[in-house]
């Protein structure tokens, strides 16, 4: 009579091997398709707190930086989009348009 195990069947280091391969490479296809989806959504979040004129030139600038500026300067003209972002990084804007507020009439 043969003694039997309770732990189940062996798996030789092979397949262990290979399921630690396939896991690996699975969660990092996850995560790859994950980046992907997620790209285009912090894209529109970033734009939407800049300029008209940094959306349109430099709209692949995602990072914030702390201060926030506004879309006009002291003589109301539109600053330009290299005063708006430097690279990944940009100026946040609640001004957002360069389209004038509404205004009712009076």
């Amino acid at each position: 009579m043969t003694a039997q195990t309770l732990s189940g069947p062996t798996i030789n280091r092979r397949e262990r091997f290979v399921r630690i391969v396939l896991g690996v490479l699975g969660a990092a296809l996850l995560i790859a398709f994950a980046v992907i989806e997620l790209v285009p959504f912090v894209l529109t979040v970033a734009n939407s707190f800049k300029c008209d004129a940094a959306v349109e030139n430099r709209p692949m600038a995602f990072i914030p930086r702390l201060e926030s500026i506004t879309c006009r300067n002291e003589a109301g003209e539109f600053i330009s989009a290299e005063d708006q972002v430097d690279g990944m990084f940009f100026y946040p804007s609640t001004d957002g348009s360069s389209i004038p507020p509404f205004s009712p009439l009076r």
